[in-house]
């Protein structure tokens, strides 16, 4: 049985589609991340400020890990966050698919900051 790493994320991605209205998916560019054992996905938002959001499963554990930030927190190659990008990681349980969908969704979606 072929596992993929980043099934998890894949997961996370199916609840972030369902979430959003075609008319803002139209603004989300969704790339792939990756860092190591870190494998997931990279998704820009272009409304405002170009916000982006780098997630998978963490490295140490099987939580989830949501790096974020503007485009630019993220490595062109890879999608790979900043230092400081880096240090403010939110983490969701390894079963809260969906809650981390909503904090990403939510901040890609945001009006502030």
């Amino acid at each position: 049985m072929i596992n993929f790493q980043s099934e998890t994320a894949q997961k996370v991605l199916e609840h972030i589609s369902k979430m959003v209205s075609k008319e803002i998916e139209k603004d989300f560019v969704v790339k792939m991340y990756a860092n190591g054992r870190e494998q997931g996905y990279h998704i820009q938002h272009y409304g405002r400020k170009i916000r982006g959001v780098s997630f998978s499963e963490y490295r140490n554990t099987d939580q989830i890990v949501v790096y974020f930030g503007l485009a630019q927190n993220f490595s062109a190659n890879g999608h790979v966050p900043d230092a400081k990008t880096y240090e403010k990681k939110e983490f969701f349980g390894n079963n809260k698919h969906k809650k981390a969908a909503e904090f990403i969704v939510n901040f890609l979606t945001s009006k502030g900051k």
